[in-house]
C-alpha cells in the first residue's frame, strides 16, 4: 500500500517536458524544474541543467497532449484579446456565464465574467461549407458602430445581417434587444452574435507580456508559469487562474518583443499562377504559414561551405535547418504588412524550398512604404541570405516575391521560405 501511495505521490509531481525557443530562434529542449517570474531551469534532453532566464525566453511549447473536448458551440472575445471557446452561456445582471472547456476544473464547470469585458460572443458554430461568413464576422467584430449590435443568420442563408440597438440578458431560450425603446426577445436559435459597443477607455490597453493558447483558449495576461500539473496564469481580466496542464500547449513571452509575420493578417496578398502551375500548387495558394508546401516543417538547406566547421556533418550533405515560425511563398506573389507600433526592424532567414531548390530560384524585393529596402536574387544550393531591414518610421512592409531570371518553373513552382519572420524592437 505504502509502495502504491509513494508511485501516486511521484507521478503528480512529475516533471513536465517543454520544448522552448529563445530569442536567437535556438530550441532547448528538457524537463521543468522550476519556474519564476525571473527564469526558467531545466534537465535538458542532453542530461544536463540549464536555466533561462525569462527576458531570453520567447515561447513555450508544453509536452504534454492537449485533452480533446466536444466541439464548442461557440466563443467568448474580450475586451484583452482573450477569447474563449464555450459550450453554453447566460448573461444577466452584469455577468457573463459561460461554460468554456479550457477553464472547468473537478469542481466547477462555469466560468463567470464581467460582462464589461466582453467585446464580443458567438453563439453558433462557424459553417465549413460558408467560408466567408468568418470574415464577416471579423468585420463586424471591428466595426466603429455607435451601440450595440445584433447579428443574425437565417437557416441556410451564406451572410449574416444585423441590426444596431441596446443588447439586454441571455437566456437559454432568447437574447433581450432594445431597438428604438422597444424591447424584444429574440429567439437564440436566430442570433448568431452579439457585439458590444466599448469606449476607448476599455480593458484592451492593458499591456500584456505574454499569451497562453491551447485548444479553445487564448488569454492575454500579465504573467504564466507551469506549478506541479497546472498553468498559472495572471491574467488583466480574470485574476488568477490554475487551469489544467492538458488544456495548455503553448506560453508565448514574445508578445511584447517579436511579432511573427505568420501571427499577423496581411493587409495585401495577392499570387498569380500560370498556366505551368500544377492544380495541387493552385489548390494551396501563394502563401502558407509555419510550414512549408509540401512538409508539415519549414526548412531551409543549409550548404556545408555557409556553415561552421564543427557544424557540418560527417556525411558532407547540406544541412537543413527547421524553423518552427514563419512563412512560405511562391513567385508572382505580393503580400503587405502593417508594421507594429514600437517594432524596428524586420528580420528572416530567407532562402528557397529544399523541395524545389534543384530548380528554385525568385527575386525578392523588399519595401517599405514604396521605397526598396532589399533586392536580391534567391537560389537554390545558394547560402540562405540572413535579412535584416529597418523599419522604424514606416507604416507597411511589402514583400515581392517575383520569377528568378530562368522565368517560371513548371509543376511545384519557385517557393521561397522566409525562416522566423518576424519584427523586431
Amino acid at each position: 500500500m505504502l509502495y502504491l501511495f509513494t508511485c501516486i505521490l511521484l507521478a503528480s509531481t512529475a516533471a513536465v517536458d517543454v520544448r522552448i525557443t529563445t530569442v536567437d530562434d535556438t530550441t532547448v529542449q528538457g524537463a521543468v524544474q522550476t519556474w519564476d517570474d525571473q527564469s526558467i531551469a531545466l534537465d535538458t534532453s542532453a542530461g544536463e541543467s540549464t536555466e533561462l532566464p525569462l527576458d531570453k525566453v520567447l515561447r513555450v511549447d508544453i509536452g504534454s497532449t492537449p485533452s480533446a473536448t466536444d466541439q464548442p458551440l461557440g466563443a467568448v472575445h474580450l475586451t484583452d484579446g482573450s477569447s474563449l471557446a464555450v459550450r453554453d452561456l447566460t448573461i444577466a445582471d452584469g455577468q457573463c456565464v459561460a461554460n468554456a472547456p479550457a477553464l472547468a476544473t473537478d469542481d466547477q464547470s462555469t466560468t463567470s465574467l464581467p460582462l464589461r469585458s466582453v467585446r464580443s460572443i458567438r453563439l453558433m458554430p462557424l459553417d465549413a461549407a460558408v467560408p466567408g461568413l468568418g470574415k464577416e464576422w471579423r468585420d463586424l467584430q471591428q466595426s466603429d458602430a455607435a451601440g450595440d449590435l445584433i447579428v443574425i443568420r437565417k437557416p441556410e442563408a451564406t451572410n449574416l445581417n444585423y441590426v444596431e440597438g441596446t443588447l439586454g440578458d441571455v437566456t437559454a431560450e432568447a437574447v433581450q434587444f432594445t431597438l428604438d425603446a422597444d424591447t424584444l426577445n429574440v429567439a437564440r436559435t436566430k442570433v448568431f452574435g452579439l457585439v458590444y459597443y466599448r469606449g476607448p477607455a476599455s480593458d484592451e490597453a492593458a499591456p500584456s507580456r505574454v499569451l497562453v493558447t491551447g485548444p479553445g483558449l487564448r488569454l492575454s495576461a500579465k504573467s504564466a508559469r507551469v506549478e506541479g500539473d497546472q498553468v498559472v496564469v495572471q491574467s488583466h481580466l480574470l485574476g488568477e487562474l490554475r487551469l489544467p496542464l492538458q488544456s495548455v500547449s503553448t506560453i508565448d513571452y514574445s508578445i511584447d518583443r517579436v511579432q511573427y509575420l505568420s501571427d499577423l493578417e496581411p493587409v495585401q496578398l495577392a499570387w498569380q499562377p500560370t498556366a505551368l502551375t500544377s492544380p495541387v500548387a493552385t489548390l494551396l495558394g501563394g502563401m502558407v504559414r509555419d510550414r512549408g508546401f509540401y512538409s508539415s516543417a519549414l526548412e531551409i538547406e543549409f550548404p556545408t561551405d555557409s556553415l561552421p566547421a564543427d557544424e557540418v556533418s560527417s556525411s558532407g550533405l547540406p544541412e537543413r535547418i527547421t524553423f518552427s515560425k514563419g512563412l512560405a511563398v511562391r513567385s508572382k506573389s505580393e503580400l503587405a504588412f502593417r508594421v507594429p507600433k514600437g517594432f524596428s526592424y524586420f528580420r528572416a532567414t530567407v532562402g528557397i524550398d529544399p523541395e524545389t531548390a534543384a530548380t528554385g530560384e525568385v527575386q525578392l524585393t523588399v519595401q517599405g512604404d514604396s521605397k526598396v529596402l532589399f533586392e536580391q536574387a534567391i537560389r537554390g544550393g545558394e547560402a540562405p541570405v540572413e535579412l535584416e531591414c529597418k523599419v522604424s518610421g514606416i507604416r507597411e512592409l511589402k514583400l515581392l516575391v517575383d520569377y528568378g531570371s530562368r522565368g517560371p518553373t513548371a509543376g511545384t513552382g519557385d517557393n521561397l521560405n522566409l525562416g522566423a519572420a518576424r519584427f523586431t524592437k
